[in-house]
């Protein structure tokens, strides 16, 4: 079993929990009967009023509905469970599962998953696209919810004046849902696009979010750097956690030539590629208060349990009972955070492939204009890319003590990313255009497992001078003092280790690089 689709999100609404969930029950039911209606399934069957456990049921033997209820007095945690035939391939199962989850019995959180699964012994490939069923958008619509800020089943426009807003939103950490960011054509109009309908498919996983005119995004080239910037009728996904740093490979971007390719219906054609890419990474976020049904099922397991010792029923059985749950309720964390830790990298891996592919298509066809540089494969690469993406703001005068032409570091594009965030971050709290009062926590939270820091002892500057100078014509002598420095890694593995001296000229406000390399010598070395 495949899972295709999640979504979730925290429901706003007035109603206390319990109230609110046996609304959400009532809507689940009405949609599963209305879809099976709508298949010509007969049923005669009328459902418990609000959020009821449902022993299994089979409509028409090959459409099955179950329901749990492990609430108790201080939460709720319901689930429904929705299986039936692909309309396709009568050996391919679709199976649907909702739930409300209110842990603190204030709070609620409904989720939605899309499995796909095959029966018999037939091993071959089963394709589907995602797809989101329509009582995600209709609870959305509802009772309305939120991500970190409000979700909506439409568009939210972008005009001149929210500019700086929508900026610092794109970069707050406490926005967990992707934004699809819309630019108006040449014309002044989105073009085919209808924001309308893309906002609709990606109702409760992503916000759509729609420039006005063309001087939105060319104000917003002023505060995000341009190859991250979204212009000229293209759209642009940008992930939760972006950071000025970022490449512009980490947010896939789609040019209008790119859009045409969608035709004839280039809305639909977009909308279902950006679900089919946020489905790709939201399969694996199961947060604390994503409720799975098998999260569902071992709460249930764990009432049972605590009832059996409370009426003295403590026998043989009951014992190993609550060792299977606690063995399973081990397993399944485990397994949670196995998907969590490959989340990240699943959504690299499969944007950058997005974005290689895109980029490459642009090259065929304008060669000359190719956007941005392809990621880093080598120091050299990423050196060679910041010194385009940055002229004014970056310099590299590399003193002979480093080794970025032999370099054996294995995440250049980490290397890239460190000179972003330096003509960035850095950069702008240098100029006093943004300030930073924590740099170190800025790096680190933007490249994990890297630190920033401010200075060097001068007992080691002083024994090791041709590690900590470069040659810098405005500096006096010619040589300019390189003792800030950013890092990661700490052992002698050239590989997992490397470090990038530098320093603040403020007579030509740059920031000077003037060593790459393992490590530099110090009174330890």
């Amino acid at each position: 079993m495949r899972a295709l689709y999640r979504a979730s999100f925290e429901l706003t609404s007035d109603h206390p929990p319990k109230q609110l969930a046996d609304e959400i029950a009532s809507d689940c039911y009405r949609w599963v009967l209305e879809t099976l209606e709508k298949r010509g399934i007969g049923h005669g069957y009328t459902p418990p009023a609000g959020a009821a456990t449902i022993e299994l049921q089979k409509f028409d033997q090959e459409y099955e509905l179950e329901a749990l209820n492990a609430s108790a007095a201080d939460s709720i945690a319901w689930g429904l469970r929705f299986a039936h035939p692909d309309s396709d391939d009568p050996a391919v199962r679709w199976i649907v599962e909702t739930t409300v989850f209110s842990p603190d019995g204030k709070l609620s959180q409904f989720s939605c998953s899309i499995f796909l699964a095959r029966t018999g012994d037939r091993f071959s490939p089963v394709r589907r696209h995602s797809s989101r069923p329509r009582i995600v958008r209709d609870l959305l619509g509802k009772y309305s919810g939120k991500g970190g800020f409000p979700l909506s089943v439409t568009p939210f426009g972008c005009p001149l004046a929210d500019v700086e807003f929508f900026a610092e939103y794109l970069q707050d950490p406490k926005r967990t849902h992707p934004v699809l960011f819309i630019s108006p054509g040449e014309a002044g109009a989105v073009g085919e696009l209808k924001a309308e309908l893309i906002a609709d498919h990606l109702a409760g996983v992503a916000y759509v979010v729609v420039a006005e005119n063309a001087d939105v995004t060319w104000k917003l080239g002023a505060i995000i750097p341009n190859q991250l910037n979204c212009y000229g009728g293209a759209a642009r996904l940008y992930w939760p956690g972006f950071h000025v740093s970022d490449s512009p490979f980490d947010h896939p971007l789609w040019p209008p030539r790119k859009l045409n390719l969608f035709r004839p219906s280039s809305t639909k054609g977009l909308g279902q590629t950006v679900l089919d890419m946020v489905s790709n990474v939201a399969v694996f976020n199961l947060h604390k208060n994503f409720l799975t049904w098998d999260r569902l099922q071992e709460i249930s397991r764990r009432f049972a349990i605590a009832d059996a010792k409370a009426a003295g029923r403590s026998d043989e059985m009951i014992v190993l009972f609550e060792e299977e749950n606690r063995s399973l309720t081990n397993r399944v964390g485990q397994l949670e955070n196995q998907l969590n830790d490959l989340a990240g990298e699943v959504n690299r891996q499969r944007t950058l492939a997005e974005t290689y592919r895109i980029a490459l298509e642009d090259r065929k066809e304008t060669p000359s204009e190719l956007p941005h540089s392809l990621p880093a494969s080598s120091i050299i690469e990423a050196i060679d890319n910041a010194k385009k993406a940055h002229p004014e703001k970056l310099a590299f005068s590399l003193n002979s003590k480093s080794e970025h032409k032999d370099s054996a570091f294995l995440a250049p594009d980490e290397v890239e990313r460190a000179f972003n965030w330096l003509a960035t971050t850095y950069y702008d709290s240098k100029t006093g255009r943004r300030s930073c009062p924590g740099l170190d926590k800025s790096l680190s939270e933007t490249i994990n497992g890297w630190h920033y820091s401010g200075h060097q002892k001068q007992s080691t500057v002083k024994a090791n001078e041709a590690w900590y100078r470069c040659a810098w014509d405005s500096a006096p002598g010619k040589k300019l003092w390189i003792l800030e420095h950013l890092k990661v890694g700490s052992s002698r593995r050239p590989e997992e280790t490397i470090r990038i001296a530098f320093a603040w000229d403020e007579k030509t406000t740059r920031v000077v690089v003037g060593f790459i390399g393992q490590h530099q010598e110090n009174t330890r070395s």
